[in-house]
């Protein structure tokens, strides 16, 4: 099942989702296969700038993606082109028609 059609039309940005297919030599996750591109909403990054008193904070992009079968180690390639590293993936799969993921970026 996946999420609603109507709730997708609120989603404008997509994502490509390629899973990982093995592990190379050097321990480094080998990704393959079938890659899927799905509908999302990707959350703009915010920067707080730093003082002499204060750290520069980064906060972390969220992604809001119609899929529930992706894992955390999956390479998810945002539409700019960028393949962040997947902090935590949560997937909402209680409810029909509203099954999505989130899933946090370092």
């Amino acid at each position: 099942m996946a999420i609603d059609q109507q709730l997708v039309d609120f989603f404008p940005h997509t994502v490509t989702i390629t899973p990982k297919s093995s592990v190379n030599n050097y321990g480094e996750d080998v990704h393959g296969g079938t890659a899927r591109t799905v509908a999302a909403y990707v959350e703009p990054r915010f920067q707080l700038n730093g003082t002499n008193q204060v750290d520069e904070l980064t906060q972390p992009v969220r992604a809001y993606i119609n899929d529930t079968t992706l894992d955390y180690e999956d390479l998810i390639t945002l539409a700019d082109g960028t393949t962040p590293d997947v902090v935590s993936v949560e997937r909402h799969d209680e409810v029909a028609g509203l099954e999505h993921s989130v899933v946090t970026f370092a």
